[in-house]
């Protein structure tokens, strides 16, 4: 990995550190699909409450699920890489004073700590990746974890991450996500978590910086349950309307987000009444009409 004491004026591809890539790596502001999506579901001001750039931001310390995500994609996606950054707890858990002070000494070293528990899942869920018959074929023949950082129109700077980028174009970028829920997956990566506009920046970058066209995302997902199901769900650049709404969402978060930087401006999206939505109406009707 790249060690920085300069930061990044140049567009391209870089090796970073994941401390380097989500800090302020950049010569000027800087965003990448963590915020554009934050800001397209919840608005600005949620946004800037978290914001790197806002002085009075609150430190949020890293989930439970978030750290076992980023364990999950360590172990599968970079087993070199795991050898030196995960940490095992030999605490049950993270109750107690004592095992809440391991854990943060661990990550203030920059290491991803778990629980022996939470190891043994990880560990049976990449040996079901591997015996999946084509998902750990997606991941051949391609990068890791490369850090894609350009200078938008605006001026702003974007950055991608995406787990596994193609070497040509004609081939998919691969992004791998744990999940509850498989039958419920594209449900809460296209409203709740917003991967489509994820998929739409990674897309972008391949195409800006490698010259490479991908033929989308395709989201690996698993289980963190056993038996650990895996399902592929390919989000297409030529699917039109779900495209089209994705691209259409980056480039308004964006906006919003030169604005805010710009002119200090973060609105919460709910200044003026909100009138319930013609869907409601039409329901309560239907109720009238059947007691009739």
């Amino acid at each position: 990995m790249r060690d920085f004491f300069d930061k990044i004026d140049e567009p391209g591809v870089y090796e970073l550190t994941p401390e380097d890539y989500h800090g302020d790596c950049c010569s000027g502001p800087s965003i990448s699909s963590s915020g554009l999506k934050v800001i397209a579901k919840d608005g600005p001001a949620v946004y800037w409450a978290n914001s790197p750039y806002n002085p009075e931001a609150a430190l949020r310390r890293r989930s439970a699920a978030l750290e076992f995500g980023s364990a999950s994609h360590l172990v599968i996606l970079e087993p070199a890489e795991a050898e030196r950054r995960l940490a095992v707890s030999k605490f049950k858990d993270f109750k107690t004073k004592a095992a809440q002070e391991w854990r943060d000494s661990e990550r203030a070293a920059g290491r991803v700590a778990i629980t022996a528990a939470e190891a043994a899942s990880i560990k049976a869920m990449a040996a079901a990746l591997d015996a999946h018959p084509l998902a750990r074929r997606m991941l051949e023949a391609g990068r890791v974890e490369q850090s894609f950082v350009w200078r938008d129109g605006s001026g702003v700077w974007l950055k991608a991450r995406p787990d596994f980028v193609p070497l040509q174009s004609g081939r998919w970028i691969v992004d791998y996500k744990t999940t509850a829920d498989l039958g419920k997956f594209w449900n809460s990566a296209l409203l709740d978590h917003r991967y489509d506009i994820q998929a739409a920046l990674y897309h972008r970058a391949l195409k800006e910086l490698a010259g490479i066209e991908a033929l989308g995302l395709l989201f690996i997902a698993q289980e963190k349950t056993p038996p650990f199901r895996i399902g592929l769900f390919p989000f297409k650049a030529d699917d039109f309307v779900l495209w089209r709404r994705a691209k259409g969402d980056l480039a308004r978060a964006l906006a919003a987000f030169v604005h805010g930087i710009d002119r200090g401006q973060w609105p919460t999206g709910y200044e003026n009444p909100v009138e319930p939505p013609e869907w409601i109406s039409l329901k309560f009707e239907k109720e009238e009409q059947a007691n009739v």
